[in-house]
Protein backbone atom coordinates (compact mmCIF):
# COMPACT_ATOMS: atom_id res chain seq x y z
CA UNK A 1 0.00 0.00 0.00
CA UNK A 2 2.98 2.54 0.84
CA UNK A 3 4.48 1.99 -2.54
CA UNK A 4 1.59 2.45 -4.53
CA UNK A 5 1.26 5.31 -2.74
CA UNK A 6 4.13 6.74 -3.53
CA UNK A 7 4.14 5.73 -7.31
CA UNK A 8 0.70 7.50 -7.46
CA UNK A 9 2.38 10.66 -5.85
CA UNK A 10 5.10 10.51 -8.05
CA UNK A 11 2.95 10.07 -11.39
CA UNK A 12 0.58 13.40 -10.40
CA UNK A 13 4.12 15.10 -10.67
CA UNK A 14 4.69 14.25 -14.29
CA UNK A 15 0.98 13.73 -15.42
CA UNK A 16 -0.42 17.02 -15.55
CA UNK A 17 -3.26 16.11 -13.62
CA UNK A 18 -4.18 19.05 -10.78
CA UNK A 19 -4.00 17.68 -6.97
CA UNK A 20 -6.40 18.85 -4.77
CA UNK A 21 -5.20 20.30 -1.76
CA UNK A 22 -7.11 21.15 1.39
CA UNK A 23 -5.49 23.88 3.55
CA UNK A 24 -6.90 24.56 6.96
CA UNK A 25 -6.77 27.43 9.26
CA UNK A 26 -6.43 29.52 5.89
CA UNK A 27 -7.12 32.83 7.38
CA UNK A 28 -4.14 32.25 9.48
CA UNK A 29 -0.81 33.16 9.74
CA UNK A 30 0.56 30.26 7.79
CA UNK A 31 -2.40 29.11 5.97
CA UNK A 32 -2.98 32.63 3.72
CA UNK A 33 0.66 32.53 3.09
CA UNK A 34 0.21 28.76 2.02
CA UNK A 35 -2.71 29.22 0.05
CA UNK A 36 -1.12 31.88 -1.62
CA UNK A 37 2.12 30.05 -2.62
CA UNK A 38 0.10 26.97 -4.05
CA UNK A 39 -2.50 28.82 -5.87
CA UNK A 40 0.44 30.35 -8.38
CA UNK A 41 1.07 26.76 -8.83
CA UNK A 42 -1.07 25.38 -11.82
CA UNK A 43 -0.49 21.93 -9.95
CA UNK A 44 -2.94 22.52 -7.50
CA UNK A 45 -6.75 22.83 -7.03
CA UNK A 46 -6.84 24.55 -3.84
CA UNK A 47 -9.91 24.19 -1.47
CA UNK A 48 -9.61 26.06 2.46
CA UNK A 49 -11.44 25.59 5.71
CA UNK A 50 -11.59 28.32 8.12
CA UNK A 51 -13.67 28.68 11.59
CA UNK A 52 -16.07 31.42 10.80
CA UNK A 53 -17.36 32.73 7.13
CA UNK A 54 -16.62 36.13 8.24
CA UNK A 55 -13.77 36.88 6.11
CA UNK A 56 -14.01 39.03 2.65
CA UNK A 57 -14.86 36.58 0.17
CA UNK A 58 -12.05 35.37 -2.06
CA UNK A 59 -11.56 37.24 -5.20
CA UNK A 60 -8.50 35.57 -6.80
CA UNK A 61 -10.36 33.01 -8.26
CA UNK A 62 -7.58 30.64 -7.17
CA UNK A 63 -9.67 29.15 -4.25
CA UNK A 64 -11.55 26.70 -6.24
CA UNK A 65 -14.38 25.89 -2.21
CA UNK A 66 -14.05 27.63 0.86
CA UNK A 67 -15.50 25.19 3.98
CA UNK A 68 -15.95 26.37 7.35
CA UNK A 69 -15.50 24.68 10.52
CA UNK A 70 -15.23 24.97 14.27
CA UNK A 71 -12.21 22.47 15.39
CA UNK A 72 -13.69 21.86 18.81
CA UNK A 73 -16.68 20.48 16.79
CA UNK A 74 -16.41 17.24 16.46
CA UNK A 75 -19.40 16.73 14.45
CA UNK A 76 -18.60 19.85 12.13
CA UNK A 77 -15.17 18.00 11.16
CA UNK A 78 -17.46 15.04 10.65
CA UNK A 79 -20.07 16.29 8.16
CA UNK A 80 -16.93 18.24 6.16
CA UNK A 81 -17.37 17.23 2.09
CA UNK A 82 -13.28 16.43 1.67
CA UNK A 83 -14.39 13.65 -1.26
CA UNK A 84 -11.82 14.29 -4.51
CA UNK A 85 -9.21 15.65 -2.03
CA UNK A 86 -5.94 14.13 -2.22
CA UNK A 87 -3.99 16.01 0.12
CA UNK A 88 -5.41 17.55 3.71
CA UNK A 89 -3.23 20.70 4.92
CA UNK A 90 -3.14 21.12 8.43
CA UNK A 91 -2.33 24.39 9.53
CA UNK A 92 -4.96 25.67 11.55
CA UNK A 93 -4.71 25.25 15.53
CA UNK A 94 -4.37 26.81 19.16
CA UNK A 95 -1.77 29.06 18.70
CA UNK A 96 0.92 29.12 21.87
CA UNK A 97 -0.01 31.42 24.50
CA UNK A 98 2.35 33.15 27.07
CA UNK A 99 1.06 33.08 30.60
CA UNK A 100 -2.17 31.50 29.40
CA UNK A 101 -4.92 32.14 31.71
CA UNK A 102 -7.14 29.48 30.93
CA UNK A 103 -8.46 27.18 33.66
CA UNK A 104 -7.07 24.26 32.63
CA UNK A 105 -4.86 25.31 29.58
CA UNK A 106 -3.49 21.95 28.55
CA UNK A 107 -7.49 20.54 28.15
CA UNK A 108 -7.91 23.53 25.53
CA UNK A 109 -5.04 23.22 23.55
CA UNK A 110 -6.18 19.30 23.46
CA UNK A 111 -9.51 20.52 21.83
CA UNK A 112 -8.12 21.64 18.98
CA UNK A 113 -4.17 20.75 18.22
CA UNK A 114 -5.05 16.63 19.31
CA UNK A 115 -8.76 16.19 19.48
CA UNK A 116 -9.35 17.70 16.05
CA UNK A 117 -6.44 16.95 14.59
CA UNK A 118 -7.15 13.49 15.06
CA UNK A 119 -10.66 13.83 14.21
CA UNK A 120 -10.02 15.91 10.68
CA UNK A 121 -7.26 13.36 9.88
CA UNK A 122 -10.12 9.99 9.95
CA UNK A 123 -12.47 12.37 8.32
CA UNK A 124 -10.13 12.65 5.35
CA UNK A 125 -9.67 8.86 5.56
CA UNK A 126 -13.12 8.21 5.03
CA UNK A 127 -13.24 11.05 2.32
CA UNK A 128 -10.89 8.53 0.43
CA UNK A 129 -7.62 11.39 0.72
CA UNK A 130 -4.72 9.93 0.26
CA UNK A 131 -1.94 12.19 2.51
CA UNK A 132 -2.49 13.95 6.08
CA UNK A 133 0.26 16.67 6.42
CA UNK A 134 0.07 18.56 9.76
CA UNK A 135 2.15 21.30 11.48
CA UNK A 136 3.15 20.54 14.02
CA UNK A 137 6.12 22.52 16.52
CA UNK A 138 9.84 22.07 16.91
CA UNK A 139 8.95 22.94 20.78
CA UNK A 140 7.84 18.80 20.94
CA UNK A 141 11.28 18.25 20.97
CA UNK A 142 11.74 20.34 23.40
CA UNK A 143 12.87 23.95 24.63
CA UNK A 144 16.43 24.11 24.51
CA UNK A 145 19.37 22.38 23.20
CA UNK A 146 22.81 22.57 23.74
CA UNK A 147 24.77 24.73 21.76
CA UNK A 148 26.17 23.11 18.79
CA UNK A 149 23.86 19.93 19.60
CA UNK A 150 20.97 20.56 17.60
CA UNK A 151 17.72 18.96 17.27
CA UNK A 152 17.68 16.17 14.34
CA UNK A 153 15.14 13.81 13.30
CA UNK A 154 16.35 10.92 15.49
CA UNK A 155 16.01 13.30 18.87
CA UNK A 156 13.47 12.05 20.82
CA UNK A 157 10.46 14.00 21.65
CA UNK A 158 10.75 16.08 25.01
CA UNK A 159 7.83 18.43 25.28
CA UNK A 160 7.34 21.15 28.38
CA UNK A 161 4.72 23.36 28.18
CA UNK A 162 0.82 22.38 27.08
CA UNK A 163 1.02 23.35 23.86
CA UNK A 164 4.15 21.11 22.93
CA UNK A 165 2.54 17.96 24.69
CA UNK A 166 -0.96 18.85 22.70
CA UNK A 167 0.73 18.68 19.07
CA UNK A 168 3.23 15.51 20.66
CA UNK A 169 -0.14 13.79 21.56
CA UNK A 170 -1.82 14.63 17.79
CA UNK A 171 1.30 13.39 16.25
CA UNK A 172 1.25 10.17 18.29
CA UNK A 173 -2.14 9.77 17.27
CA UNK A 174 -1.40 10.20 13.42
CA UNK A 175 0.97 7.82 13.59
CA UNK A 176 -1.34 5.47 14.98
CA UNK A 177 -3.68 6.24 12.37
CA UNK A 178 -1.15 5.84 9.83
CA UNK A 179 0.54 2.59 10.69
CA UNK A 180 -3.58 1.09 10.62
CA UNK A 181 -4.55 2.62 7.30
CA UNK A 182 -3.93 4.17 3.77
CA UNK A 183 -3.32 7.83 4.70
CA UNK A 184 0.39 9.12 4.54
CA UNK A 185 1.51 11.09 7.34
CA UNK A 186 3.76 14.06 6.96
CA UNK A 187 4.36 16.00 10.08
CA UNK A 188 6.15 19.11 10.04
CA UNK A 189 8.31 20.63 13.11
CA UNK A 190 9.26 23.91 12.69
CA UNK A 191 10.85 26.91 14.73
CA UNK A 192 10.01 30.34 15.39
CA UNK A 193 8.14 31.44 12.28
CA UNK A 194 8.96 34.81 11.02
CA UNK A 195 7.53 36.94 8.26
CA UNK A 196 5.11 40.04 7.65
CA UNK A 197 2.47 39.44 10.37
CA UNK A 198 3.90 37.17 12.10
CA UNK A 199 2.66 37.16 16.09
CA UNK A 200 4.10 35.88 19.22
CA UNK A 201 7.85 36.03 20.48
CA UNK A 202 8.69 37.20 17.00
CA UNK A 203 6.36 39.89 16.83
CA UNK A 204 7.50 41.27 20.43
CA UNK A 205 11.49 41.44 20.13
CA UNK A 206 10.29 43.16 16.20
CA UNK A 207 8.65 45.55 17.84
CA UNK A 208 11.16 46.43 20.57
CA UNK A 209 13.64 47.10 17.81
CA UNK A 210 11.49 49.11 15.76
CA UNK A 211 10.88 51.25 19.18
CA UNK A 212 14.35 52.65 19.32
CA UNK A 213 14.62 51.79 22.75
CA UNK A 214 18.18 50.68 23.96
CA UNK A 215 18.19 46.95 24.61
CA UNK A 216 20.38 45.13 27.25
CA UNK A 217 21.33 42.25 24.52
CA UNK A 218 24.61 43.22 23.75
CA UNK A 219 26.05 40.27 25.60
CA UNK A 220 23.78 37.67 24.09
CA UNK A 221 26.18 36.69 21.09
CA UNK A 222 26.91 33.22 22.51
CA UNK A 223 23.56 31.40 22.14
CA UNK A 224 22.24 30.02 19.02
CA UNK A 225 18.40 29.80 17.65
CA UNK A 226 16.97 28.28 14.34
CA UNK A 227 14.32 30.29 12.88
CA UNK A 228 12.09 30.32 9.81
CA UNK A 229 10.80 32.67 7.07
CA UNK A 230 6.90 32.54 6.43
CA UNK A 231 8.25 32.09 2.49
CA UNK A 232 10.93 29.41 3.33
CA UNK A 233 8.24 27.61 5.50
CA UNK A 234 5.45 27.55 2.73
CA UNK A 235 8.32 26.17 -0.13
CA UNK A 236 8.92 23.44 2.13
CA UNK A 237 5.35 22.24 2.65
CA UNK A 238 5.40 22.86 -0.83
CA UNK A 239 7.91 20.03 -1.42
CA UNK A 240 6.48 17.70 0.52
CA UNK A 241 3.94 17.65 -1.84
CA UNK A 242 6.04 16.73 -4.93
CA UNK A 243 8.64 13.89 -3.17
CA UNK A 244 7.36 10.83 -2.13
CA UNK A 245 10.04 9.37 -0.08
CA UNK A 246 9.49 11.45 2.66
CA UNK A 247 5.53 10.32 3.12
CA UNK A 248 5.27 8.71 7.00
CA UNK A 249 8.21 10.90 8.38
CA UNK A 250 8.71 13.79 11.11
CA UNK A 251 10.58 16.44 8.97
CA UNK A 252 12.35 18.98 10.58
CA UNK A 253 12.88 22.37 9.03
CA UNK A 254 14.63 26.16 9.30
CA UNK A 255 16.33 28.62 7.30
CA UNK A 256 19.51 26.44 7.69
CA UNK A 257 21.13 29.77 9.29
CA UNK A 258 21.13 30.06 12.98
CA UNK A 259 21.21 33.64 14.58
CA UNK A 260 22.15 34.54 18.19
CA UNK A 261 19.68 37.00 20.11
CA UNK A 262 22.28 40.03 19.63
CA UNK A 263 22.53 38.91 15.70
CA UNK A 264 18.89 38.81 15.51
CA UNK A 265 18.38 42.02 16.77
CA UNK A 266 21.06 43.66 14.60
CA UNK A 267 19.61 41.89 11.50
CA UNK A 268 16.35 43.20 12.71
CA UNK A 269 17.49 46.59 13.04
CA UNK A 270 19.40 46.31 9.48
CA UNK A 271 16.78 45.49 7.44
CA UNK A 272 15.09 48.66 8.28
CA UNK A 273 18.08 50.66 7.91
CA UNK A 274 19.17 51.71 11.38
CA UNK A 275 21.34 50.74 13.60
CA UNK A 276 20.71 48.49 16.81
CA UNK A 277 20.67 49.80 20.51
CA UNK A 278 22.06 47.75 22.50
CA UNK A 279 24.24 48.30 25.71
CA UNK A 280 25.99 45.26 27.70
CA UNK A 281 24.74 43.93 31.10
CA UNK A 282 26.17 40.44 32.12
CA UNK A 283 23.63 37.49 30.64
CA UNK A 284 24.01 36.17 34.36
CA UNK A 285 22.45 39.39 35.76
CA UNK A 286 19.28 39.08 33.25
CA UNK A 287 18.82 35.85 34.02
CA UNK A 288 18.16 36.82 37.69
CA UNK A 289 16.34 40.08 36.85
CA UNK A 290 14.07 37.79 34.31
CA UNK A 291 13.42 34.91 37.18
CA UNK A 292 13.01 37.65 39.74
CA UNK A 293 9.62 38.93 37.88
CA UNK A 294 8.54 35.26 37.19
CA UNK A 295 9.80 35.31 33.29
CA UNK A 296 12.14 32.62 33.20
CA UNK A 297 11.05 31.21 29.94
CA UNK A 298 10.88 34.28 28.09
CA UNK A 299 15.19 34.33 29.79
CA UNK A 300 15.80 30.61 28.61
CA UNK A 301 14.38 32.16 24.73
CA UNK A 302 16.55 35.15 25.17
CA UNK A 303 19.29 33.76 26.27
CA UNK A 304 19.52 30.36 25.39
CA UNK A 305 19.87 27.67 22.38
CA UNK A 306 17.25 25.96 20.12
CA UNK A 307 19.21 24.46 17.04
CA UNK A 308 17.73 22.62 14.29
CA UNK A 309 19.50 20.53 11.99
CA UNK A 310 17.35 20.47 8.66
CA UNK A 311 19.88 18.63 6.57
CA UNK A 312 18.02 15.65 6.05
CA UNK A 313 14.59 16.51 5.61
CA UNK A 314 16.75 18.88 2.95
CA UNK A 315 18.41 16.29 1.50
CA UNK A 316 15.28 13.89 1.20
CA UNK A 317 13.10 16.48 -0.70
CA UNK A 318 16.19 17.67 -3.06
CA UNK A 319 15.09 21.55 -1.36
CA UNK A 320 16.65 24.79 0.20
CA UNK A 321 15.61 27.68 1.54
CA UNK A 322 14.70 29.56 -1.41
CA UNK A 323 15.47 32.97 0.53
CA UNK A 324 18.47 34.01 2.41
CA UNK A 325 18.12 35.14 6.23
CA UNK A 326 19.47 38.50 5.19
CA UNK A 327 16.56 38.68 2.60
CA UNK A 328 14.37 37.40 4.59
CA UNK A 329 14.03 39.87 7.08
CA UNK A 330 15.01 42.79 4.07
CA UNK A 331 11.33 41.59 3.41
CA UNK A 332 9.54 41.85 6.67
CA UNK A 333 11.04 45.39 6.77
CA UNK A 334 9.25 46.32 3.19
CA UNK A 335 6.09 45.31 4.26
CA UNK A 336 6.09 47.10 7.48
CA UNK A 337 7.36 50.31 5.37
CA UNK A 338 4.38 49.36 2.81
CA UNK A 339 2.48 49.50 5.64
CA UNK A 340 3.27 52.82 7.43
Amino acid sequence: MLISGLSAAYNRKTSGIKLKVVVTGSNGFVGKALVRKLSRSDRFTIATIERTPNNPPDSSGYVSEKMFCDFTDENAIRALDLVGSEVVIHAAGRAHILNDVASNPLEEYRKINTLGTLELAKRALRCGAREFIFLSSIKVNGEATVYGRPFTEASLARPVDDYAQSKHEAELGLLKIAQTSSLAVTIIRPPLIYGPGALGNFGRIVRLVRSGIPLPFASADLNLRSFIGIDNLVSFIEACLSVPAVKHRTLLVSDNHDLSTKALIDLIAMSEGRKSKLFKVPISVLRSVFEAFGMRPMAEKLFGSLQVDPKESMELLQWEPPLSVALGFERLAKNHSDQG
